[in-house]
């Protein structure tokens, strides 16, 4: 309801993405429908909160922090914000975050707690940062953002209910719902986009689910980079690529392999089914990994390694070098 409230606003107010070089879709389609996310989960958690359902420690933050990113990303939907700023806003939401939880130092990894000293706060407010960027960088063709959101926050819920979180696994269940009612609007052909608005808060919210379940002593945070294992692949891999070849990575782009793949002459739902087919195997690994935590790294290496193979199949079928040539 609240994105078809959304896209009739985005008509009105000419909130229109037009095709241009560095897009994936040859049609103008309206953009922000991704605002009934961010308020569904939001007042989802408001409510849990007051009923104590879910403490402190994650109901301010994700209601400030969430704010904070849906906000700039509303704003930037409407009207384009410096990157500077847009960063500025996300290092704060993940500040209020990770305070929250006395600013965590050490990393499960199935087998051992790993302490990171002084780097973990870093590493965890990096983490955050880079998962609110993750899906607006991914965020690029027809249902692959919410359908990625859908499946984490599914599998995800699953592990929680099955270590007794059920307020926390009610929350993710909101952050999968409210994804697939996005879904109906942006399923191929789209009839709308996410926008900022939504792509930079499912990351927030996904990352902030991640931080509470690994401190609760629940869902680990490396199995959750598991779930999520799709898009911090071809994200970080492309980013990585971007940076030795001096391209300033907040420029729009075309270089990630599933818009090559698009490029090559795939359609959207191709990609898109591929995508969700590649989170379902990465789900399954999550879920042996929850079950069998001495698994966690053996499991998501091989997930790793799968999607490597994948991404050179990709590389030899569309290489990057065409989509962003030195020296742009």
């Amino acid at each position: 309801m609240l994105t078809a409230r959304a896209l009739r606003y985005a008509q009105r107010a000419l909130l229109v993405d037009h095709p241009g070089v560095r897009s994936s879709h040859s049609t103008p389609t309206p953009r922000g429908g991704g605002i009934g996310i961010a308020a569904t989960v939001l007042i989802a958690a408001a409510v849990l909160w007051s009923l104590g359902h879910v403490d402190s420690r994650l109901g301010m933050p994700l209601l400030v922090g969430g704010l904070l990113v849906a906000g700039i990303g509303w704003i930037d939907d409407h009207r384009s914000v410096p990157a500077g700023v847009r960063a500025a806003v996300h290092v704060a939401a993940g500040i209020v975050l990770l305070s929250a939880y006395g600013w965590p130092s050490s990393i499960q990894l199935g087998f051992a707690q790993l302490s990171l000293g002084p780097l973990g706060p870093v590493f965890y407010l990096l983490l955050i940062v880079w998962l609110i960027n993750l899906f607006n960088f991914m965020d690029g063709i027809d249902g692959i953002a919410a359908s990625q959101a859908l499946l984490a926050a599914v599998i995800g819920s699953i592990l929680m209910v099955m270590d007794a979180k059920i307020g926390l696994a009610v929350l993710g269940l909101t952050i999968a719902g409210s994804s697939l009612g996005l879904l109906f609007w942006n399923w191929p052909p789209a009839r709308v986009f996410m926008g900022d608005v939504g792509s930079g808060f499912l990351g927030f919210a996904l990352a902030a689910l991640a931080i509470s379940t690994d401190q609760h002593g629940s869902v680990p945070v490396l199995v959750w980079i598991l779930l999520l294992s799709v898009f911090v692949f071809d994200a970080t891999v492309t980013l990585l690529r971007r940076f030795v070849r001096r391209e300033r990575w907040y420029d729009a782009h075309r270089a990630h392999a599933y818009q090559r793949l698009v490029i090559a002459g795939k359609s959207h739902l191709f990609v898109t089914s591929w995508s969700i087919v590649l989170s379902a195997v990465a789900g399954i690994l999550a879920v042996a990994a929850s079950r069998w935590e001495r698994l966690i790294l053996p499991l998501l290496a091989a997930q790793m390694l799968l999607l490597a193979v994948l991404y050179l199949r990709i590389e030899r079928l569309r290489p990057m070098s065409k989509e962003t040539p030195r020296g742009l």
